[in-house]
């Protein structure tokens, strides 16, 4: 999955959340690290940050309908 795909996915509405995206990232970003491109490994924390803000707020829209706070 490439960067572009991750975006996009990203900016989807969804109710569920894929958990292979962090694995996904994590690859893209230790390549950028090995060939010394720091713009696109920041550009990836940053994707990884906007990965775990959504699926934290996927997670606590869950719980609270359950009413398992």
């Amino acid at each position: 999955m490439s960067i572009e795909n991750i975006k996009k996915y990203l900016a989807i509405k969804k109710i569920a959340f894929d958990d292979n995206i962090f694995d996904k990232l994590e690859k893209l970003k230790k390549q950028a690290i090995n060939t010394f491109n720091e713009e696109l490994a920041n550009e990836i924390w940053c994707l990884e940050t906007i990965c775990n803000i959504q699926k934290m707020y996927i997670d606590m829209f869950y719980l609270l309908k359950e009413n398992k706070y």
